[in-house]
């Protein structure tokens, strides 16, 4: 027997899934952030459909985690920013948690309110250095973030990882196109601010970046 075309459209509204209630998406919210800090990507999948959008920026506290009633809330030491999942994936240094939010679209260009820094700008900010860092520059730039994007201070990825004496990555980030040239608001490029820091590594980037200069003006 057909089912009448009022009969089915009834039939359709029962089937549709219930949008998430505000109290529903701040749970799922917490409990994302939680997987975050521990690259914890099967939990993260759980969180996101039809919960949270991973293009959105959130009020975070992006800092030291105190895991109270494991929703993820942050302790002191933590700063308040506007900013989306991909900068606090970037921040704790979660790489499974990162590819699977590129992966979902989460926008590599996005702004966090603080520093005006996009997720690059983070990856460079993460404490400890090494190869932890460049494997995230090396996936951020794969999925489409740029080597010339500006923060509020107009700090290109370029100066912060010369600054910080990121050899590696500041080979990285020359091969993928950044600019020698580029001044921040400061006035300062990227091999000023290597020279400035003074540190081995960095003054080592700053000869990379020089020789790099030199051969892109033959």
């Amino acid at each position: 027997m057909p089912i009448r075309t009022g009969s089915r459209a009834r039939l359709q509204a029962s089937t549709a899934p219930t949008p998430p209630t505000p109290e529903q998406r701040r749970c799922r919210l917490n409990k994302a952030i939680q997987a975050i800090t521990q690259d914890d990507i099967r939990t993260l999948v759980s969180c996101i459909p039809g919960h949270i959008e991973v293009k959105e920026v959130f009020d975070l506290l992006i800092g030291g985690c105190d895991g109270e009633s494991g929703e993820g809330r942050y302790s002191d030491g933590g700063r308040r920013v506007r900013a989306s999942l991909l900068h606090l994936a970037v921040h704790h240094k979660a790489p499974q948690c990162t590819k699977l939010l590129l992966h979902l679209g989460a926008p590599t260009e996005a702004n966090e309110s603080l520093l005006g820094d996009c997720a690059i700008h983070s990856a460079l900010r993460v404490a400890g250095g090494g190869g932890g860092i460049y494997s995230l520059v090396t996936l951020l730039l794969e999925y489409g973030a740029t080597p010339t994007s500006l923060n509020s201070a107009r700090d290109t990825p370029l100066h912060l990882a010369a600054e910080r004496g990121l050899v590696h990555v500041v080979k990285l980030l020359l091969d993928a196109g950044a600019l020698t040239t580029a001044r921040n608001r400061y006035e300062e490029t990227p091999w000023d601010l290597a020279t400035l820091s003074g540190s081995p590594s960095s003054l080592a980037c700053a000869d990379l970046i020089l020789t790099h200069h030199l051969q892109q003006k033959q």
